[in-house]
């Protein structure tokens, strides 16, 4: 009865990471770093802006 209340946690799509606060929120998603947008974007045919190369996260 108590999972009824649980928040549903947050994974990012590229690598499956938990999500925190420090992820990027972006497509409805959350990323650990911007090179996982960066491949999210290019997995799903997503024109997107250019990304720094400065990352933070496990994919950076």
């Amino acid at each position: 009865m108590l999972n009824l209340f649980k928040k549903k946690e947050q994974k990012d799509p590229v690598c499956g990471m938990a999500a925190d606060e420090k992820f990027i929120s972006k497509y409805g998603e959350k990323f650990c770093s911007e090179n996982c947008v960066k491949k999210y974007e290019e997995q799903n045919q997503i024109a997107g802006e250019e990304h720094s190369k400065k990352s933070s996260g496990c994919c950076g």
